[in-house]
């Protein structure tokens, strides 16, 4: 708009220097002309407005996760921006409090893990250890029956059939006496 208005001007100051220059041919001026001098030619105009960008784009904000915002400041329209100005500026309190709540929390949630794995570690360990151990119990239990089947076994049963034979005997012997002295005290009882 300014450079077209400024081609417009110098055209006319240069027809209208032409159409003077044409008309006096006479050297004295008539009053209330001025003679043109070959120079700088400068033409200066003041407006008042503003400047739009070619291009813009609208700031917007959706967060997914905290909806709960205040806006304590907003940059005033029409203002100058540039790279690192604040355009929005919220209340950060609520969220501040959040993600440090969030942040001992995944904290905590470490050390669980850390105490987990250490546990689980423990555990592998022990089971290892206490798998060793019933193998040695049952390899000993392996040992001690086998040792019972070839040594014991066959002494304990002829132990037991002697025991029996001899409980057999005393048994035939008691029931012997018993019964000679049933018939001793039977005899004892007729003849009194």
């Amino acid at each position: 708009m300014t450079s077209t208005f400024l081609k417009y001007s110098i055209c006319f100051l240069f027809a209208l220097a032409s159409s003077l220059l044409a008309a006096d041919s006479t050297n004295a001026p008539p009053k209330g002309v001025h003679t043109v001098k070959a120079g700088a030619f400068k033409v200066e105009v003041k407006f008042s407005g503003a400047f739009g960008p070619a291009k813009f784009a609208a700031v917007k904000l959706r967060p997914k996760v905290w909806t709960d915002l205040t806006v304590k400041s907003v940059a005033a329209h029409g203002v100058a921006v540039g790279e690192g100005t604040v355009l929005i500026e919220f209340e950060t309190e609520k969220i501040d409090r959040r993600i440090a709540d969030s942040k001992r929390s995944l904290e905590s949630a470490r050390l669980d893990l850390s105490l987990a794995k250490a546990e689980h570690q423990f555990g592998v360990k022990s089971s290892a250890l206490d798998r060793a151990a019933a193998q040695l119990a049952f390899k000993r239990l392996q040992e001690d029956l086998k040792h019972f089947q070839d040594h014991i076994k066959e002494f304990s049963v002829k132990s037991t059939h002697q025991s029996f034979s001899s409980y057999s005997n005393s048994l035939a012997y008691a029931e012997e006496e018993l019964k000679q002295l049933k018939k001793m005290y039977e005899a004892d009882d007729l003849t009194e």
